[in-house]
């Protein structure tokens, strides 16, 4: 396996910085309680999270906001195993097809651990910061203990959209102090009492149309500068929102926002103004024309390396390709090196001299 996973001991899965204590729950009213304490110093350290994120996220890297050409199917095949969508280069990635059973339990541990939290602390005391990390680290374990159990798979929309409401999403199938939750259960409280639109970039739904897993769990103390680093990475790609042509009053979004609408209880020009607030300068002097959002942007393709297709029956790769990749993880790899390029992150001396295998050197890019 060529990219290992430092992981730490079960045991010491989260240290905890108060010791725990627990709040009677009342009702299904309640299930979810919030009662922050703005002067609580209490902290979660998420040791094992950190090390499952930083061994197995790909970082893309900032999208150029520009349509890639057609995507083409294999000169040996006529499958087409790639992302067709024009958001296929966009989001970053995580290594699926390395995950062994042993790595799988990790994650489910980790998930189960995060649940059980609930039980031992008095999380709806930590200050609001501390409690938003919490959920939404939360949210996201569970979302990728889901995609492991049922990997490999190219789209995931039926699994994990909220306009489903027979997909897992709204499925309560964790208990939390004994009451039975889903994901849009975890969503819903985090909109009813965190005002901040920024927090709707916190949830990993697995992907590519949706936003970004980050390489390290969610904290208290950096949690609004990430979710403004993850909101400024969405609002400026394709899979965000993207303005077809010159001088056309229409932006179109995607449908993630239709799913938190209520954050924008003026939708059109609620929804515009946040945009315009998060825009690069180049995408900000394009919205100053628009006057209408259209929702209708979307990509449920599986934010993985090989769109859930490493092999397919029959398939033969390009014999000319030295490092035995696809078409489509091909097209990856290059993209994520020319934005890598342009950052100064790697030279064209260093890749000239390399003896490494493409996704040797975009892990040594990602350790530094």
């Amino acid at each position: 396996m060529k990219y290992t996973f430092k992981l730490a001991i079960i045991s010491v899965l989260f240290a905890v910085y108060s010791a725990p204590f627990s709040v009677a729950v009342d009702s299904q009213e309640n299930f979810l309680p919030f009662d922050p304490d703005p002067y609580s110093t209490k902290r979660i350290k998420y040791t094992t999270l950190n090390d499952i994120l930083s061994g197995s996220v790909l970082k893309v890297g900032a999208s150029t906001h520009r349509r890639p050409p057609p995507l083409r199917t294999e000169s040996a095949s006529l499958v087409q195993l790639g992302n067709p969508r024009p958001s296929r280069l966009e989001g970053n990635r995580v290594r699926l097809h390395e995950y062994k059973s042993h790595h799988k339990q990790t994650v489910y541990d980790v998930r189960d651990a995060l649940l059980a939290l609930g039980d031992k602390l008095a999380i709806e005391n930590y200050n609001k910061r501390e409690q938003l990390a919490y959920w939404l680290n939360l949210h996201n374990s569970i979302v990728f203990a889901k995609i492991l159990e049922i990997y490999p798979v190219t789209n995931i929309r039926r699994m994990f959209s909220a306009e489903k409401d027979n997909s897992f999403f709204h499925s309560r199938e964790f208990s939390w102090r004994g009451t039975a939750i889903s994901l849009s259960d975890i969503q819903n409280h985090v909109m009813d009492n965190w005002e901040s639109p920024l927090v709707i970039y916190g949830f990993y739904l697995g992907a590519v149309g949706t936003p970004n897993i980050r390489d390290r769990a969610y904290t208290g103390a950096s949690i609004y500068k990430t979710l403004t680093s993850n909101a400024v990475d969405f609002v400026n790609s394709v899979r965000g929102t993207f303005i077809w042509g010159q001088g056309n009053n229409k932006v179109h979004v995607s449908t993630y926002y239709r799913n938190f609408a209520r954050m924008f209880p003026n939708f059109n020009e609620d929804l515009l103004a946040h945009i315009r607030q998060l825009a690069k300068p180049a995408h900000k002097v394009r919205l100053e024309s628009v006057e209408v959002v259209d929702a209708d942007i979307s990509d449920w393709h599986i934010a993985d390396i090989y769109n859930g297709r490493a092999r397919t029956a029959g398939q033969i790769y390009p014999s000319n390709d030295p490092f035995g990749f696809p078409r489509h993880v091909r097209e990856l790899f290059h993209e994520i090196i020319l934005r890598r390029l342009r950052r100064g992150e790697v030279s064209i001396e260093e890749l000239r001299n390399s003896t490494k295998s493409i996704d040797d050197i975009l892990d040594d890019i990602d350790s530094k």
